[in-house]
C-alpha cells in the first residue's frame, strides 16, 4: 500500500514538473515572440 503511495506521489510529482516546465517554455516562447515585435 506504501509503494503504491509513493509512486502515485511520484507520478504527481513528475506530471506537475512536467506540465511546469511546458508552461515555462510556451511562456518563453509568447515573451520572445513578443519582444521580437517590438
Amino acid at each position: 500500500l506504501i509503494g503504491i503511495g509513493v509512486g502515485f506521489l511520484v507520478d504527481e510529482i513528475v506530471a506537475g514538473t512536467m506540465i511546469g516546465l511546458g508552461c515555462g517554455f510556451l511562456l518563453m516562447i509568447i515573451l520572445r515572440a513578443i519582444l521580437g515585435e517590438w
